[in-house]
Parts: C-alpha cells; structure tokens; sequence
C-alpha cells in the first residue's frame, strides 16, 4: 500500500496544469528570416528609368534596351520570391512597367515616324511646288497642269507700212484648282538656231477654263523674215 509523502516543511507546492500538457514537438518553431531580392529592386529602377526615357526621340531606342533588362530583372525576382525572397509586389512593378515602357516606345517609335514621313511629304511637296514655279518641272506642268495649243504665226502690213505680227497660243487648266501659267515659246529656224521668244501669260485660270493671248507682236524688222518660216516650240511652263 502506497504512502503519500508530504512536502517538506516550507517547501513551495508547484502548481498542477489543468488541461492536457502540449508536447514541445507540437511547438511552433521561430520563422527564419526572410532573404533581401536586388533582382526585384534592380528590376524596377531600371523599368522606371525605361519609362522616363521611352517618349524621346532616340533615346527611346536605349530605353527600350532598359525595358528588356528590367522585365528580365523582374522575372528573376519574382521567381525568388517563391523561394522565400521578399520584395514579391516590387518584382511585379517591375515587370509590368518594362511592359509599359516597351509597348511606349513602339508607340512613340510609330508616332515619330509617321510625323517624320508627314514632315518629308510636305517638303518634297514644297519642293515640287517651286520646281513648276521657277520652270524646271517644265515636263510634269505640262503633263499635269496645263495644254498648250499654238496656232499660225500671222505677219501683216498696213497701209503705212508697219507690220502687225502675232501668234495665237491658247492656254488650257487641266489641273483641278485654280492657277497662274508662264508659258514661253521659241521660235526656232530651218537650221535649228534660235530666231526669238516669248512667253504667254494667264492669270488665276479655273480649272477646265481656256484662254488665248498673242504673242510675238513685237518682231524686229530683221527678224520678219526668218519668223514666217520658223518652227513655234514651248521651252518652259511655270505653274503657280
């Protein structure tokens, strides 16, 4: 038969748990620390230096390099989070921002190069509005612009004895707006040499409209001869 043993006298009576006692393998153990992510940092500071840049001219093409740096920078970080590394929301800023600047730049690359083509078009159009106002799209004024009709070179002489020349050219708008022409013909002889020249002028002719004016009225007296038997060419047309 068992005998209780009292306590000793003073000693401290400990106290009796009064639930069931949890076993120390049931304990949670302390969480280790959690790793830093420089890949999810790097990511982000490059993809944002990436949007800055991705609306300039240029060095948009740079920053387009900085976005594929920091998508990859983003990636690498967001894989290590799985792996216990922090920094998870910063690694995916990152990689939605190099997207961002990526698709910024094909953007502005796009909008800059249609604005460049607009640009060359307009000079080039300036360029050939010039030509045909100086003469030297003589060829493509009339081809576009206007028809010249030359008529027969009449030589008169009245009762004093002055002589009354004239040759008929009818100018033609085939153009689909209003403009001016100087159109300049020349009078060449049998041997091809240059005997003397004279423009045809209209101004503000409509489109589809007509109009003749005379030139050579003013022959010199040496001249009068050679010009019954020339040859009447165009040599320059201007359009403006």
């Amino acid at each position: 038969m068992s005998q209780t043993i009292p306590p000793a006298q003073g000693s401290p009576v400990p106290p009796v748990p009064s639930g069931p006692v949890q076993p120390l393998s049931d304990m949670a153990a302390p969480k280790a620390p959690r790793r830093g992510n420089a890949m999810a940092i790097t990511g982000f500071v490059v993809a944002a230096v990436s949007l800055v840049l991705c609306f300039l001219p240029i060095i948009n093409n740079f920053a387009f390099f900085l976005a594929l740096v920091g998508l990859v920078f983003g990636i690498i970080g967001l894989v290590r989070t799985r792996k216990g590394a922090s920094r998870k929301g910063l690694a995916v800023a990152a990689v939605i921002v190099s997207v961002v600047s990526g698709a910024g730049v094909l953007v502005s690359q796009a909008v800059y190069g249609a604005m460049a083509d607009s640009v060359s078009q307009s000079l080039d159009d300036v360029s050939g509005d010039l030509d045909k106002m100086s003469g030297d799209a003589t060829e493509q004024v009339l081809a576009e612009d206007v028809s010249v009709e030359i008529g027969d070179y009449t030589a008169t002489k009245n009762e004093y004895g002055m002589v009354t020349t004239s040759l008929p050219v009818t100018l033609t708008n085939t153009s689909d707006e209003t403009q001016s022409f100087d159109v300049t013909v020349e009078a060449v002889d049998d041997e091809g040499n240059r005997v003397a020249d004279d423009v045809a002028y209209v101004s503000e002719l409509r489109a589809g409209q007509s109009e003749t004016v005379d030139v050579f009225q003013f022959v010199e007296d040496g001249d009068l001869k050679d010009m019954k038997s020339a040859d009447f060419e165009v040599v320059e047309a201007s359009a403006y």
